[in-house]
């Protein structure tokens, strides 16, 4: 699997990275059937975020680290290399 970060270089230019998720088929949670597993990632915090229809946040560097799943709707996301 695939998925997009976006980064600030050392000048604070943003850029993008596709970044190979590798799977391993482990025996999970039995006696369920084994599954397809990533290796973990560390969070020390977690959140969920809403915005209204139509919701325009100008270009802005990120408050800390983020790792984004849309779960329904679109957006764009631009860096200084788009």
């Amino acid at each position: 699997m695939k998925y997009v970060t976006l980064y600030s270089d050392n000048n604070g230019d943003s850029h993008f990275k596709d970044v190979e998720v590798e799977f391993e088929h482990i025996n999970f949670a039995p006696p369920a059937p084994p599954v397809e597993l990533s290796k973990y990632i560390a969070a020390n915090r977690f959140v969920f975020f809403r915005t209204p229809p139509g919701w325009y946040g100008d270009w802005h560097p990120p408050p800390k680290e983020q790792f984004c799943c849309c779960i329904s709707a679109r957006f764009e996301v631009t860096a200084n290399d788009s």
